[in-house]
């Protein structure tokens, strides 16, 4: 891997743990921000499509959630289980039924 490849990862996770941080605070547009902007540095990013679902379940913009959980799948199925268990976590309230599609 060559090293201006890790930098460019390094990056987009640093921007992930720093909405992580904005959603912990309840700062969600900023935390939107830092998710979108690790997403132009790498549209691939499972990690930040399920962050940023979380983020809308907590603005309780549920299609937005639903549309970012189903690109985290897109790109990784085996994100499925992960996001199946959201429920029992209680960091976000979640709609009865909300996860059945998945």
């Amino acid at each position: 891997m060559s090293l201006k490849r890790l930098l460019k990862l390094h990056r987009v996770y640093y921007l992930i743990d720093e909405a992580e941080a904005r959603f912990t605070e309840g700062v969600l547009e900023e935390a939107i921000a830092n998710i979108n902007e690790a997403l132009k540095i790498k549209l691939d990013c499972d990690d930040a499509y399920l962050d940023l679902g979380l983020i809308y379940m907590r603005a309780r913009k549920f299609e937005e959630a639903m549309e970012a959980f189903k690109k985290a799948v897109e790109i990784n199925q085996k994100i499925t289980s992960v996001i199946r268990q959201l429920p029992k976590l209680g960091i976000v309230e979640i709609p009865e039924g909300f996860f059945d599609v998945f």
